[in-house]
């Protein structure tokens, strides 16, 4: 144990004359440096050069050379936010100024978003010529969202990047910006067996939205391959947006194979062959429902109530007569009727009503509700579950005679009023009140809203929505005394019903609704509705006192509420209010622009043209609701001249406005653009508040003729129409 230390201790004794000999030399180096690198020496550059970027193509090769340097480094270095908004501010004037910024330094993703296309130059020079994958990564993802046609070539380079990260975020541009002509170098990821997951799923979307047939032959080989289940998912939705270019038999062997993926793969499947009709789709689907949880059974039921075959059919019968499930019973029952066995539904209905198990009757009670309009056999059988022994059964058979509305079943409802359950009395009110609401209205506060007994909260909230759906002026005084009650349990419910009532004069609840909208809490998002819609006078100072020290979603209510009752009077304080963030302020810029001021208003039509995509959603939205002359004349020019992606927005915002040519333009884009740009217009329609919108596509699917155009129509019609199941 000796020897080795005595080993150490002689090193040591070497090493350290030699340590001590070489400080003076390194220290004579380090001054000599500092003089020739100081600015002004002559001996080295003032500025730091613009660093290269090492290209995946050429691993271990010579990087790029050097470029002019970057602005940025001649930015003083600032702690927090003040160097941050410096940037942001030199940004859209200054291409080099991301060239040599650090991660750290560089400001958030959804801030270089917020600059939209003025930002395009330099995010595609930091992109190329920053060192860090990191700053890369994000110079890619906020061109994504920007989706600038002028970033195009940029973001191919990009698909070479060392850094998976940048051509995940790259490949996710040009697939947003649906142009078939780099089709092939997107290919080349999928075809690298080197290439990440990820990086693969996010070519496989791109493909998809840019929908260029040679490029969809890679995907059906993917759709074939079990090992490449992963990417499965993306596949599957790639291909459905392409479908108007691919031969149906094709789509339905890859969907049929997809059923042996993950739930999430196989319940897109199953959607879309529902949506193919296709028929020889049934046996797998069949076969796919068994031992499987409820929503995908439910999935599986609506899927063959759409192919409707004879196989189908006979599957839903099977059903309907098996099923302990009441939506599922439900919808077998409605594809039945519709597809021509409406008769052969009554009658198993009928039958169910009378098994002597209760969830069997229930069930049959809810489904006859939906398919037994116009059926004397549908009536009396509900009317004989009037006086079933179980209270849910009885008030399932009175919510299902409401739905049919048959004045037969009046004297049965009547008597069902004497039950001592509260619900079953509930629905009984509301039986009879559908079936003929001026006679029996006085039920509702009779038997609902007075009385010796307290009522529980939840009739007592559904007797106010009842008389306020029906524009009962008497709801008025209830609403009020439930608003003054602090008993806000429904009170988002009982507001929106309120703005109905053709005779409600709002004047006596402005102490309320401030009072809810000043707090802040449970109702604010329906008094804000209500204040917009009845334009109820006197809260314009509230709504100010409020915006001063609120944020989010309330912001944004409660400027489109001023937008809708401010005054000229007011817009110097509703200017005043220090908003920081993007979405908010073009909020604040609708208001303003409602109440005459030109600046705002060119500021919104400016995001409509320029901003990033989530920020041009907005400002269509907005734009929408703008009460200005000669603003639509203004928007229309750029449905023909801006690129498509932007002439889609200013479709959006035109909607509002009743303008034909809008709507044309969406059907078109639907009919004949790429795959992302007609997903884009499908959206615009699904999320669109236009008063024309339903009748648009009613018609429309009337009239098309095209098979996937009449998918297109049918699935937003079904996507827009709320959900009826309770």
């Amino acid at each position: 144990m000796v020897e080795p230390i005595e080993k150490e201790r002689t090193k040591r004794s070497l090493l350290l004359p030699l340590l001590v000999g070489l400080v003076p030399a390194v220290l004579a180096l380090g001054v000599a440096l500092f003089f020739a690198l100081s600015p002004g020496s002559g001996g080295g550059p003032a500025e730091p050069a613009r660093r290269p970027v090492l290209r995946r193509s050429a691993p271990g090769g010579p990087p790029d050379p050097a470029r002019a340097t970057g602005a940025w480094s001649a930015i003083p270095a600032e702690e927090g936010e003040g160097g941050t908004a410096r940037l942001l501010a030199i940004l859209p004037t200054d291409p080099d100024v991301l060239v040599n910024v650090t991660a750290d330094e560089l400001p958030g993703t959804a801030d270089l978003t917020r600059l939209g296309r003025a930002a395009t130059k330099a995010l595609s020079e930091g992109l190329l010529n920053n060192l860090d994958e990191a700053v890369r990564a994000s110079c890619a993802w906020a061109l994504a969202e920007i989706r600038d046609p002028a970033a195009r070539d940029t973001l191919v380079l990009a698909l070479d990047d060392a850094s998976p990260d940048v051509r995940l975020h790259a490949v996710r541009a040009l697939g947003n910006l649906g142009d078939p002509a780099h089709a092939d170098r997107i290919l080349d990821l999928l075809r690298d067996p080197s290439e990440p997951a990820w990086v693969q799923a996010a070519a496989i979307d791109a493909l998809g939205a840019i929908g260029e047939p040679r490029s969809l032959e890679l995907l059906f080989a993917v759709a074939r391959d079990p090992q490449r289940a992963h990417l499965w998912s993306g596949t599957a939705r790639a291909l459905w947006a392409a479908r108007a270019r691919l031969p149906r038999p094709k789509l339905c062997r890859a969907f049929l194979g997809f059923l042996a993926g993950d739930e999430v793969v196989a319940g897109r499947a199953i959607r879309y062959l529902g949506w193919l009709g296709a028929t020889e789709a049934v046996p797998a689907l069949a076969a796919h429902y068994e031992g499987r949880d409820a929503a995908v059974q439910n999935q599986v039921i609506l899927a063959m109530g759409r192919i409707g075959s004879p196989g189908a059919r006979a599957f839903l019968r099977d059903v309907a007569l098996q099923t302990q499930n009441a939506r599922h019973l439900n919808n077998a029952s409605i594809a039945l009727a519709r597809l021509g066995d409406r008769e052969w539904v009554l009658d198993n209905l009928v039958g169910l009503l009378g098994d002597p198990r209760a969830y069997f009757r229930f069930n049959a009670a809810f489904a006859l509700g939906e398919v037994g309009l116009g059926e004397a056999k549908a009536t009396d059988a509900l009317v004989a579950a009037l006086a079933d022994a179980n209270d849910l059964v009885r008030s399932e058979a009175a919510v299902a005679l409401g739905r049919l509305r048959d004045p037969r079943a009046v004297p049965a409802l009547e008597a069902g009023l004497e039950s001592d359950n509260p619900f079953v009395q509930l629905d009984m009110v509301v039986a009879l009140n559908r079936i003929d609401g001026e006679r029996f209205r006085h039920l509702v506060l009779e038997k609902l809203l007075s009385g010796e007994r307290p009522h529980p909260a939840r009739v007592r909230e559904r007797a106010i929505r009842l008389l306020a759906e029906a524009g009962d002026p008497r709801v008025v005084p209830e609403v009020l005394a439930l608003l003054r009650s602090g008993d806000v349990a429904d009170l988002d419910q009982a507001l929106r019903a309120l703005a109905a009532v053709p005779a409600f004069d709002p004047a006596p609840f402005v102490p309320a609704l401030a009072y809810t909208v000043m707090t802040q809490g449970p109702g604010t998002a329906a008094a804000l509705s209500l204040v917009s819609d009845r334009r109820v006078a006197g809260m314009e100072r509230f709504l100010l006192e409020t915006a001063w020290h609120s944020s989010g979603t309330t912001s944004e209510q409660l400027y489109l509420a001023l937008g809708a009752v401010a005054t000229q009077a007011d817009v110097a304080a509703i200017a005043a209010v220090p908003e920081r963030d993007d979405t908010t302020r073009l909020y604040q810029d609708y208001s303003l622009a409602n109440l005459g001021e030109t600046a705002s208003l060119d500021r919104l039509v400016d995001v409509l043209r320029g901003g990033s995509l989530e920020q041009r959603r907005d400002a269509a939205f907005l734009l929408g609701f703008v009460e200005r002359p000669g603003l639509a004349e203004r928007l229309l020019p750029a449905l023909g001249e801006a690129e498509p992606l932007t002439a889609v927005q200013v479709a959006a915002a035109l909607l509002p406005h009743e303008v034909p040519e809008a709507y044309r333009y969406l059907a078109d884009t639907m009919r004949q653009g790429n795959p992302a740009l007609a997903e884009e217009a499908e959206r615009t329609l699904r999320v669109s508040r236009a008063a024309g919108v339903a009748a648009f596509l009613e018609q429309g699917l009337a009239a098309e003729r095209d098979p996937t155009m009449r998918q297109r129509l049918a699935m937003l019609i079904e996507d827009r129409e709320p959900d009826e199941y309770r």
